[in-house]
């Protein structure tokens, strides 16, 4: 047997965000339990496992989803105490998912240790032997480059970025309708560096929109993040949408905003620090006009935006996920 948590948060069995996405993708693919706190919003998955109840040595692979140590209201909870106990003792092979270049394995014993003075040294040294002996699983080139170390110089390419994506939209088409917007940027505020992208790259205008993300910086629309069973058909009504990341994905890991992008019915305009070499995109056409190294090169995608290059890109999108 197999099966999937994660450490500080509660592994979640509902594809409603990405998180979920790739949980429940990993599970149905792989068939892997849940393995958490069990309560109200898991209680009818049938493969949703209580660490109370389980033994985690009756599995012979365990992968770890990571997540920040935080704690709501400054509270260490209980089933997070006992992951940690029961990980340390854990005597099968760990797969840990590398997903977010912000959040890095950390010794969570010592994590606990230091901010409630629980757990021993002895269960420090057991996780750190557990993070020594895990399998990095990553979808991109470079985890040193991800994580800005030096000491991840072995891991497992594992590309279910895409697959997650291939398994959950459905197959592309063309749509017509009105166009609200010209051009969209949906994310999280994620530091600096993105938001110098998103001043490098969005024109400013009422015509163009920004999804879950709010700046004084842009004089541009803004509405709230929306639910990602309801994202798709807000990207239907925009031109183009920007395919901006962290630092860490460039040249390295393509985001699950590329594919979402390419599945729908606005341009992907691919800043070219994201794909420097352009080797995403074969279509000749599109490698042309879907790169972009400014503001008026995504301008003029927008006025470029036509049924027949959503049709070629769409028809990218399923070459991609053929491969």
């Amino acid at each position: 047997m197999k099966a999937i948590t994660s450490i500080f948060n509660n592994i979640q069995c509902v594809a409603n965000n990405h998180a979920g996405l790739e949980s429940t993708y990993l599970s149905n693919k792989y068939n892997l339990y849940y393995i958490g706190k069990k309560g109200r919003t898991n209680k009818q998955e049938p493969k949703y496992l209580d660490i109370f109840e389980t033994n985690l040595n009756d599995f012979s692979h365990i992968f770890i989803s990571l997540s920040q140590p935080n704690f709501f209201g400054g509270v260490l909870s209980e089933d997070t105490l006992e992951k940690i106990k029961k990980l340390c003792d854990y005597k099968g092979k760990i797969g840990i998912l590398c997903n977010d270049p912000r959040i890095k394995p950390v010794n969570a014993a010592e994590v606990i240790y230091n901010r409630f003075n629980k757990l021993d040294k002895n269960y420090i040294n057991k996780f750190d032997l557990l993070l020594k002996k895990a399998n990095y699983l990553f979808d991109g080139k470079d985890l040193n480059k991800f994580w800005n170390s030096k000491n991840y110089n072995k891991f497992t390419y594992f590309n279910y970025f895409k697959e997650i994506f291939k398994n959950k939209l459905m197959e592309p088409k063309y749509i017509e309708q009105n166009k609200l917007y010209n051009v969209v940027y949906y994310g999280d505020k994620r530091g600096s560096y993105r938001e110098k992208q998103l001043l490098k790259y969005m024109p400013e205008n009422d015509k163009n929109l920004l999804i879950g993300y709010k700046t004084k910086k842009i004089n541009v629309s803004f509405i709230k993040k929306q639910k990602h069973k309801d994202l798709l058909n807000k990207l239907n009504e925009c031109k183009v949408s920007l395919i901006l990341c962290d630092k860490e994905h460039e040249n390295n890991v393509i985001t699950f905003r590329f594919y979402e992008t390419l599945a729908s019915n606005c341009l992907a305009a691919i800043p070219i620090e994201f794909d420097p070499n352009k080797e995403l995109i074969n279509d000749i056409i599109l490698k042309d006009i879907l790169y972009v190294k400014n503001k008026q090169d995504v301008i003029n995608l927008s006025n470029s935006y036509s049924k027949k290059l959503i049709e070629r890109q769409h028809n990218e999108y399923k070459r991609i996920m053929s491969i």
